[in-house]
C-alpha cells in the first residue's frame, strides 16, 4: 500500500515545472525560465515536505486517512503553483507553449480532484482497488508533453533550467 501512495505523491510532484509571478510586461526568455526553475524547486520542496509522513498504522482507516491527507495537502500546493504560472508574462514567442502548459496543468488538477472524490467515496477496505485503478500516465501525459516543450525551448536557447518534467 505504501508504495502506491508514494507513487501518487510523486505523480503530484512530477506534474509541476512551475513559474513565478511576472506582471503585465513580458519577461525575457532568461527571466521567464529562471522564475520557472525557482518556483518548480519551491513547489517540489513543499510536496516533499507534504509527502514525508507515513500512515499511522496499516489499518484500512488509517491508510485512507493518510491517502486523503496526501491529496488534501498536495492539490492546494499545486494549485498555488499554477496560479503563479498564470501570473507570469512569457515572451511572445513562448506564449503558446506557456498557455498549453497552463491548460494541461489545470486539466490534471481537475482529474486529481475527481480521483480524490472517488477516494473520499470509497470504504477504507476498498481503497486499494481504487488506487490501483489510477492511470497516472494518462492523467499526466499532456502536462508532461507541454513541460517538455518548454524544457526543450529553454535548451535550444542555451538556458540552463530543470523544469522537472517527468
Amino acid at each position: 500500500m505504501k508504495v502506491r501512495v508514494l507513487f501518487l505523491a510523486g505523480a503530484l510532484a512530477g506534474m509541476l515545472g512551475l513559474a513565478a509571478c511576472g506582471g503585465d510586461e513580458a519577461l525575457s526568455a532568461e527571466d521567464y525560465y529562471k522564475k520557472m526553475g525557482e518556483v518548480s524547486a519551491e513547489v517540489e520542496k513543499k510536496l516533499d515536505e507534504n509527502n514525508a509522513a507515513t500512515p499511522e498504522s496499516e489499518s484500512p482507516d488509517d491508510y485512507k486517512d493518510f491517502v486523503v491527507g496526501v491529496f488534501d495537502k498536495n492539490i492546494p500546493t499545486i494549485e498555488d503553483g499554477v496560479k503563479k504560472i498564470e501570473e507570469l508574462s512569457p515572451p511572445e514567442d513562448i506564449k503558446v507553449k506557456h498557455e498549453t502548459f497552463v491548460t494541461a496543468l489545470k486539466a490534471q488538477i481537475e482529474a486529481l480532484k475527481e480521483f480524490k472524490e472517488q477516494i473520499d467515496d470509497t470504504d477504507p477496505e476498498g481503497l486499494e482497488a481504487v488506487l490501483s485503478g489510477f492511470d497516472n500516465d494518462t492523467v499526466q501525459a499532456a502536462s508532461d508533453a507541454a513541460c517538455t516543450a518548454l524544457q526543450e525551448d529553454a535548451s535550444s536557447r542555451n538556458i540552463e533550467v530543470d523544469l522537472d518534467c517527468d
